[in-house]
Formats: C-alpha cells, sequence, structure tokens
C-alpha cells in the first residue's frame, strides 16, 4: 500500500526547523571574540558604562574573564551591555509571552574587606540597572543572594563564595535559570543546587540591559577596606528553542508509521 506520510512527514520537520530562532549568544570575554586582555569592558563597544569597572584578565588557556576593580568604591557604577534580538536568539526583543534561559559563571577572586555589609558586585538582567527583571547580588562577606535571598549550598546552608577557594585559587560556579515573563517567576540553581522558584523584580515590555554594578562600598558603613573581586564568564541568555514540540511532533509521526 502506498504511503502518504513520508513526504508530509518531511515538509512539517523542515517547516518547525524554519521556525526555530537563531542559536542565541554567548559572551565568554575571550580574544576570539573580540575582548582584549588587560582592558575595561567599557573599552568594547557592545559595553557601555562610566568607569574601568571590569577589566579583561588571562584565565590562562587563552580564556578571558571579567574582573572587578579591587578598590573601595563610594558610589554605585556600571558597564551595562544592550543584547539584540540576535543575541537573544529571537525575532525581536519584546518580553511579552516569552521565557528566558539565562547563565554565567561566577568566581570568587579575593575576600576584600571582612565588613558583613558592603555590597560590591550586582548582576542583574532585564530592564534597567534600576528596574532589572532580575537581581543577583555578591556582598563583602562571601555570600551570594539572589534577590535578596541567600543562596544555600549542597548542604542547604548559606553559600558563601570563600568556601568556593582551594589553595588560594577560587573555582567557577555555573549560575543558571529560567526567567517566565508572564508568569512573573524565575527559577535558578547555583553551583547545581536548585535554590527555587522567584518573583521577578519588574516586567519591562522589551528585555533591556545585562548589568554588572558594583556597589558603594565605603558609605554608610565607614567600609574603606579593599572590595571582594569577582570573575565573570560564559554570560548567556536567550529564548528557549522549541525543541521540545519539535520533538513531540515527529514523535507522533513515528507512531502514525508504526501504526500503519
Amino acid at each position: 500500500m502506498k504511503s502518504y506520510l513520508n513526504p508530509p512527514a518531511l515538509g512539517l520537520t523542515m517547516s518547525l526547523a524554519a521556525a526555530l530562532p537563531a542559536t542565541s549568544g554567548i559572551i565568554t570575554f575571550d580574544p576570539a571574540d573580540g575582548y582584549a586582555l588587560g582592558t575595561s569592558l567599557v573599552v568594547n563597544s557592545d559595553w557601555s558604562g562610566n568607569g574601568a569597572l571590569y577589566s579583561i584578565t588571562s584565565l590562562g588557556g587563552g580564556n578571558g574573564a571579567a574582573l572587578s576593580g579591587f578598590t573601595p568604591q563610594g558610589a554605585f557604577s556600571k558597564n551595562t551591555f544592550t543584547p539584540d534580538a540576535a543575541f537573544l536568539g529571537d525575532t525581536d526583543t519584546l518580553t511579552a509571552g516569552k521565557t528566558y534561559d539565562f547563565s554565567f559563571d561566577l568566581r570568587n577572586d579575593s575576600t576584600g574587606s571582612l565588613s558583613d555589609f558592603g555590597q560590591p558586585h550586582r548582576i542583574r538582567f532585564g530592564g534597567t540597572d534600576g528596574s532589572p527583571i532580575i537581581s543577583f547580588e555578591v556582598f563583602n562577606n562571601g555570600r551570594l543572594q539572589i534577590g535578596g535571598t541567600n543562596a544555600v549550598n549542597i548542604n542547604n546552608a548559606s553559600l558563601d563564595l570563600d568556601d568556593t577557594v582551594v589553595n588560594g585559587v577560587g573555582r567557577f560556579i555555573t549560575i543558571e535559570g529560567t526567567i517566565d515573563i508572564d508568569a512573573g517567576t524565575f527559577d535558578v540553581s547555583v553551583d547545581g543546587v536548585a535554590q527555587g522558584t522567584f518573583s521577578t523584580i519588574n516586567t519591562p515590555a522589551n528585555f533591556g540591559d545585562i548589568n554588572f554594578i558594583r556597589g558603594n562600598t565605603n558609605g554608610g558603613n565607614g567600609d574603606a577596606d579593599p572590595v571582594r573581586q569577582i570573575a565573570i564568564d560564559n554570560l548567556s541568555v536567550a529564548v528557549p528553542e522549541p525543541a521540545s514540540l519539535t520533538l513531540a511532533a515527529l514523535g507522533g509521526l513515528a507512531m502514525l508509521r508504526r501504526r500503519r
């Protein structure tokens, strides 16, 4: 018996593949993607800001990363990156109805001040630095917070970035999750440990910026010690590809073939 399933199946497969968005961008902070060692992100045309807050440093093996300045900071200052639709792997930067997968690697490079109160770094996705979609904070005491909640380790204790230092050298931990714009929530894992589901801070009409912010570390609490250094690598944010839809459609067609 002649089968009419194969031609439609091929056409459906091709149309689904054509509908997939482009591969999203990732910033590795390496010379290969346009970041020269020993310079500030502000120097790179993709970034804007108000100071040499983060410089590109060698991590060995030809890799580079964003590294904070090791001086007290009397006011908040930042570097800003504004991803376009191509970077997000989508047709536009409008947020309605979308989810975004995000990830970055974070490394502790120095203990800095012993103050519990200084907040030397903020990493914010979406919106503006003052009204982001989600926010992460690194404190001088080594705590990492997710929108005001302490991140936890595998033992369900507060994650201390100093604990990731072995023989004076920090290791990268991966922070990743998914933002659901319509639900107003995001989930996140830190160093492979699920942290739970949190409420987003704001919902801008367009995705907006990614901000690296160096905080006010010597105001209010009298903290004039050098601030904690961190390194950031492999930064990405993307609209997920509808791979599950493709697989479901192809799986259904396969079952139809078997029934025939």
